[in-house]
């Protein structure tokens, strides 16, 4: 059995979700980290809060330009490609009005919004991965 999260690193995922405002989505994005293990922060295991909270702090240190290039790899990485080999950026605009988080094209979220965008293409990213798997 692994170790369960410790009460310095439930302080700092805590702070982390706060910062990029997604504390309400805690539970989801939690379970979709441990592959519907668990959606509890008192149940993570060590090695899934430290994962977790990496990628969440490496959200919030890009810049604007940085996160929409993150966005865009993942949507390229599951095939989202023009027959010429670009981004497929007219479906990815697509997505972000029909799915994304707050219901606009990907140049239109703010800095400060594009962290949950990332967030949320990742799931979607990771999901990809295990049915290609």
């Amino acid at each position: 059995m692994y170790p369960k999260i410790d009460h310095k690193d439930r302080k700092r995922l805590f702070a982390i979700l706060g910062k990029l405002g997604l504390k309400e989505d805690r539970a989801s994005i939690i379970e979709d980290h441990t592959q519907g293990r668990t959606g509890s922060v008192a149940e993570l295991y060590d090695h899934e809060a430290n994962s977790l909270i990496s990628f969440l702090q490496s959200t919030v240190k890009d810049s604007a330009d940085k996160q929409r290039k993150k966005i865009i790899y993942y949507f390229r990485a599951m095939g989202w490609e023009t027959e010429d080999g670009a981004a497929d950026m007219k479906r990815i605009n697509e997505f972000c009005i029909e799915k994304g988080y707050l219901n606009k094209p990907l140049n239109s979220y703010t800095k400060a919004e594009l962290p949950k965008l990332v967030s949320q293409v990742h799931l979607i990213y990771k999901k990809h991965l295990e049915k290609v798997q």
